[in-house]
């Protein structure tokens, strides 16, 4: 479960970096996201884990 939703996290933040130019400036960024990611999975379950990672990487790719 955890590395699943990693692994989705890790999916969606590459495909924001088409989109968003200076996402690169963020990578340490993702990085702690892609740890918060398992984290959270671990705690809360897959769901809650899922919905809260992309809410953080999209505040993140945004700012």
């Amino acid at each position: 479960m955890c590395l699943h939703a990693c692994k989705r996290a890790h999916t969606h933040e590459h495909a924001h970096t088409h989109t968003h130019t200076h996402a690169h400036a963020h990578t340490h960024v993702h990085i702690y996201s892609y740890i918060h990611a398992c984290f959270i999975a671990y705690m809360y379950g897959y769901e809650n884990a899922y919905t809260n990672v992309l809410t953080t990487l999209e505040i993140f790719l945004i700012t």
